[in-house]
Parts: structure tokens; sequence; C-alpha cells
């Protein structure tokens, strides 16, 4: 059941979102983690897929996450 997972990633710092996908990897090896460094390339993805979590950093170069969660 756990290889059904799907995360999105949203961070713009390389080394926090590395860090997140490592984790995540590793807790649940058979997941799919998709990374973004924007707002934009976010909306992108979830336009592209239905994800069961999305970790979202608040501060980012094109939005925040309080604007982005209204789109």
């Amino acid at each position: 059941m756990a290889g059904d997972r799907s995360f999105l990633i949203i961070e713009d710092d390389e080394i926090d979102r590395k860090k997140l996908c490592r984790l995540l990897k590793n807790e649940i090896p058979d997941s799919e983690v998709i990374e973004t460094d924007s707002c934009e390339k976010g909306l992108f993805e979830m336009g592209n897929k239905a994800f069961d979590c999305i970790l979202l950093d608040y501060h980012l170069p094109d939005s925040n996450g309080i604007e982005f969660l209204q789109n």
C-alpha cells in the first residue's frame, strides 16, 4: 500500500528539498516524490497529477504558501 503514495515537494531551497526527498524515499521506498522550486511549477505538477501529500514552503520566489493554497 505504501508504494501507492505520491508526494509533491514545493521548496526553493535545494538542500532542504533534497533532504525531504531522501527522508521520504527512505521511509516509504516505493513512493513517488516530485520536486519543484516554485508555486508556478507546483501548480503545473498538480494539474498533471493528484498527490497524496504536498509539502509546501511558506516563502517562495514567486508567491507564498497562503497564496498558493488559495489557488
